[in-house]
């Protein structure tokens, strides 16, 4: 099973249409006896990489002995840099080219909310937050996968004062980009999640 695969909504750079950011490469865990054939994979330490894009951005094993992935903001020496340096495709002017993330400010889906950014990550992140936002209810533990984004939301975002501004920001946002308003999105596995 890949290590690290979901792909984020993002504003394409030339248009600014809604695109995908997504990971250059697939890491796997690598076992003995697994083998290392076909074209765009790679041996790196305890992993292999397949090149989701080689043409793009093909394959260079990084400087040092280090086999290690990173999902901080920090690069260290040795490893790889999840969610920094990737491919951006869009739908509406067919870019595909190597793009570097500057996450929150690439999001597609954001809000700001008396002077604070409200993100999500896709459509999915998205329903879930307008979901939690409206419910009286809102315990973060009813939604597996996102528990620790909403238990991380400013108390401006979830203000009785700011709650109908907020899903009516989000509501609008996921309209526009054509998406339908699922009753309970979080109900989906990850797996099935696009990208």
């Amino acid at each position: 099973m890949p290590y690290f695969r979901w792909a984020l909504d993002v504003r394409c750079p030339r248009c600014g249409g809604r695109a995908i950011f997504d990971e250059p490469y697939e890491f796997v865990a690598a076992r003995k006896k697994d083998p290392v054939d076909g074209e765009g994979l790679h041996r790196w330490g305890g992993w292999y990489v397949r090149e989701k894009y080689p043409s793009v951005l093909p394959w260079r094993a990084p400087r040092g002995s280090s086999q290690f992935l990173s999902t901080g903001h920090v690069q260290i020496s040795g490893g790889v840099r999840l969610r920094h340096r990737g491919v951006v495709r869009c739908a509406e002017c067919h870019r595909v080219a190597v793009h570097v993330l500057r996450w929150p400010a690439d999001a597609y889906f954001q809000w700001d909310v008396r002077g604070t950014r409200l993100w999500a990550t896709d459509a999915r992140h998205a329903q879930v937050l307008l979901h939690y936002v409206e419910s009286l209810l809102r315990d973060p533990w009813r939604y597996p996968g996102y528990r620790r984004s909403l238990q991380k939301l400013p108390a401006v975002v979830l203000a009785a004062r700011n709650r109908a501004r907020v899903a009516r920001g989000i509501r609008d946002a996921l309209r526009a980009a054509g998406e339908q308003l699922d009753a309970q999105p979080w109900l989906d596995p990850p797996d099935a999640r696009p990208g």
